[in-house]
């Protein structure tokens, strides 16, 4: 028996469904697991095998089988059919959100392999190289599609290249992977809730803004599917941008702004402005104040770097000085009448002016941690590999 722990990942929307006694159907189970944002591909494709192996639904067993063979067939073409195709790599960079592009690969398993090398989530297209008829109108779009995670465990595809075959069409509302379900909630406008299982929103806080009554009542279509059963939620971007998302219900959570939170003051206006309190005025205050602090915290990085590459020159410069002292001392030593006191005086304050540096560099590279793109060391390693 799966469980509805299992297929809501929202602890919030769990306790209030058990409070409204609501009860989910077999079809509706194969709907969540179907769309689950938390599980694998591998992982849906087990509790859909055993959904099928215990329901009494024919119709839904017929259909989960399509929906397994058909994957299948997806995922081997995907690899198989690599003649006349190259793989193109995407990796997400989860500190600056932004994806990059990594290369294109002559094969599925080269381009997973390298994708896993960088400790992130990816994503693979597979597209044509060029070698085929250009003058066909589709023939450059692409082929199939498939994301990993940082392990390089597939969390889901998209493919063109095998033919569906089953009674229904792919996207017929019908099916259990499109249908609507109706699923109570507990979070009202002006809530603060949080998305599990979303790279892209990570652990931002948003508002409730609309609540899914309100948007079904003003909908003018007829049909609807998995996809509206979700909340508006409103979000600030960077530079104090507002913006929203539609969110599945499943994956909300309650949350509070944390203490740390830079934003923290703006939510909590808005969200009295969502609440019917407050004042346009106070929230943009609050925005611009905001706004005025990430530009001088802009203005500092842009100094103290400056001042890190004056200090890596120094850094670097002290090194080289060492090095020619050293060898001048060492090949030289008879030439000159130098004291050995001599000689461990400058050897000191050599040591003395790089250590310096060397700590001086590590404290601006903590201020400045979080903007940088590369870490003290890398950058010293990169330095010593250029300039031997």
């Amino acid at each position: 028996m799966i469980e509805t722990a299992k297929l809501i990942p929202s602890k919030d929307v769990r306790e209030y469904m058990e409070k409204q006694g609501r009860v989910l159907s077999d079809f509706e189970k194969a709907t969540l697991i179907y769309n689950h944002s938390g599980m694998s591909h591998a992982e849906i494709r087990e509790c859909l095998k055993e959904l099928m192996d215990i329901t009494q639904d024919a119709d839904l067993k017929e259909e989960i089988q399509d929906r397994l063979s058909f994957d299948e067939l997806c995922l081997r073409r995907f690899y198989e059919n690599s003649a006349g195709y190259v793989f193109e790599l995407y990796v997400y960079d989860s500190e600056e959100r932004k994806t990059r592009e990594y290369g294109c690969y002559k094969t599925g398993e080269e381009a997973v392999e390298c994708g896993k090398k960088r400790n992130e989530n990816f994503t693979i297209y597979k597209v044509p190289d060029g070698s085929g008829d250009e003058e066909d109108d589709c023939y450059l779009e692409c082929k199939a599609t498939v994301c990993f995670d940082k392990q390089g465990v597939i969390q889901g595809f998209y493919s063109r290249e095998a033919e569906w075959t089953a009674k229904k069409p792919e996207n017929d509302r019908e099916r259990f992977e499109n249908a609507y379900v109706e699923i109570p909630h507990p979070f009202s406008n002006g809530d603060f809730v949080r998305a599990k299982y979303n790279d892209r929103l990570g652990d931002e806080v948003g508002i409730v803004e609309c609540n899914r009554e309100d948007d079904i009542t003003e909908q003018t279509h007829t049909y609807r599917d998995y996809s509206d059963d979700s909340l508006r939620v409103a979000y600030v971007y960077a530079s104090a941008r507002f913006g929203h998302e539609h969110v599945r219900i499943v994956d909300l959570e309650y949350a509070t702004p944390d203490e740390e939170d830079e934003k923290k003051e703006i939510l909590y206006c808005a969200q009295n402005l969502i609440l019917g309190k407050g004042g346009l005025s106070d929230l943009q205050f609050l925005c611009d104040e905001y706004r005025g602090k990430k530009q001088e915290a802009k203005r500092k990085v842009k100094s103290l770097r400056k001042i890190r590459a004056i200090l890596l020159g120094v850094f670097y410069g002290s090194v080289f000085l060492m090095q020619m002292v050293g060898w001048t001392i060492v090949n030289h030593m008879g030439d000159f009448e130098i004291p050995i006191w001599g000689v461990i005086a400058t050897a000191a304050l050599m040591t003395l002016l790089t250590c310096s540096a060397y700590l001086l560099l590590r404290g601006l590279y903590q201020k400045v941690r979080g903007i940088e793109e590369t870490t003290f060391e890398e950058d010293m390693y990169e330095m010593f590999r250029t300039n031997g």
